[in-house]
């Protein structure tokens, strides 16, 4: 995890009473970036070129080290998400007539995805609030760990309870009682702030609602990257036949298209995923329980202003 302090000290580094995310986003910065690309190829390219980086620079262990060692195990999340949605440069494979494994679809299943999306960024909050109520806890800030932490954990409890009562109604009090509890702790919290109390009632719920519709992001990007390599694939697929006379020009002009363009797409693509998984962690997850305000540590030492030389014969 040491290579991706570099995404955390991009937003700030942890106070001495904090907890170092490094490790949690580790996993969490990775799995969105794999995510939201979701191409198998497009995870191998990535991966080919990140390792040559990695090699090429670890004896420096630099900021190109670093970067490269983060897209380096993001890649493998992206290859394993290509496997499990099936795409292989779009659905270069399904367009040759190739039957291709997958447990979704992403156009097809583009509201199962969405779900998906919903059920990770509810689960990600969840363990921002959950960090953020161990680290008061730890500080002695009871109160404060009760009322501003642990009422966000009760009504995402609440909520996912609500949301699998559909499956088993014996889920439906229990997740009532953790909402009530939960929006009980919230509000309580907010009448610090007096005759604005009810205002930020209001702000701060529909606030944590959003924050929470941003991982539909998620979806967003893996159904953009597939629309762009699918682009790509049609393109190519019409120039494909094309001749002037007995010369197949259009083998040659589909090549190149093809190449170019899904080349094109991994860049694009990679960096949209890039700044929308940091995105993720710097707004939403660290918004629960973050600061960052921390100073970089430096051993003691003295640092000499005048030096006197003494000079003998």
């Amino acid at each position: 995890a040491r290579p991706f302090e570099m995404l955390t000290e991009m937003y700030g580094v942890p106070k001495y009473n904090e907890i170092d995310p490094t490790p949690i986003i580790t996993f969490t910065y990775s799995f969105f970036f794999g995510f939201m690309l979701t191409d198998f190829m497009y995870g191998l390219i990535i991966a080919i070129i990140a390792a040559l980086l990695v090699k090429g620079h670890r004896k420096f262990n630099d900021g190109t080290y670093k970067f490269a060692y983060t897209l380096l195990i993001s890649s493998f999340f992206t290859m394993a998400m290509g496997v499990i949605f099936g795409s292989y440069f779009g659905n270069a494979l399904d367009l040759a007539g190739l039957t291709v494994p997958r447990v979704w679809d992403t156009f097809q299943d583009a509201l199962v995805v969405l779900q998906l999306a919903l059920a990770i960024g509810i689960a990600h909050l969840f363990t921002g609030y959950t960090v953020g109520f161990i680290v008061k806890l730890r500080n002695g800030e009871i109160k404060d760990a009760v009322l501003d932490q642990l009422s966000w954990m009760l009504i995402i409890l609440g909520l996912t309870f609500l949301f699998l009562a559909s499956r088993d109604p014996g889920l439906s009090m229990p997740g009532k009682v953790l909402f009530g509890a939960g929006l009980v702790l919230f509000i309580l919290s907010e009448l610090k702030n007096g005759a604005l109390a009810a205002l930020l009632v209001i702000s701060d719920f529909f606030g944590f609602v959003g924050s929470w519709l941003s991982y539909a992001r998620l979806m967003a990007l893996a159904l953009a990257t597939a629309g762009i390599a699918m682009v790509v694939n049609i393109l190519t697929q019409m120039v494909w036949g094309v001749s002037i006379g007995p010369v197949p020009i259009g083998i040659v002009i589909g090549i190149i298209l093809f190449a170019g363009g899904q080349l094109f797409s991994v860049a694009i693509n990679a960096l949209g995923a890039f700044v929308h998984s940091l995105r993720l962690q710097y707004v939403e997850f660290f918004g629960t329980f973050y600061s960052g305000e921390g100073k970089p540590f430096q051993p003691f030492r003295a640092k000499r202003e005048v030096s006197e030389l003494e000079f003998e014969a």
